[in-house]
């Protein structure tokens, strides 16, 4: 049964792994989307005239953000899918040794 607890343990680390780059990339989301509404701010003070121009360069700078988290997720979650067939594999393994 050593094996079996090792495998257990193995399945919580990886979902704790998972779930702290999930809260990392939650918090990387939020500090670019504040980062940058704070620069077109900024910049909408000091140019006034070009207002329109800068709610289009944010609009298009949080579409980015959000696609570039999409992606960090979508690769998050392969990568704990992957982990999880590695450790179930094993598993397994293990079960059909004589």
């Amino acid at each position: 049964m050593e094996h079996g607890l090792s495998i257990d343990k193995l399945l919580w680390r990886t979902g704790q792994r998972y779930n702290r780059r999930l809260f990392a990339i939650k918090r990387h989301h939020r500090i670019a989307t504040l980062m940058a509404r704070h620069r077109i701010q900024l910049q909408q003070q000091q140019f006034p005239a070009s207002a329109a121009q800068l709610d289009i360069r944010l609009a298009l700078r949080l579409l980015d953000i959000c696609e570039s988290t999409a992606k960090k997720h979508e690769r998050n979650r392969r990568v704990f899918l992957f982990r999880i067939d590695e450790i179930n594999d094993g598993r397994l393994t293990y079960l059909s040794l004589p």
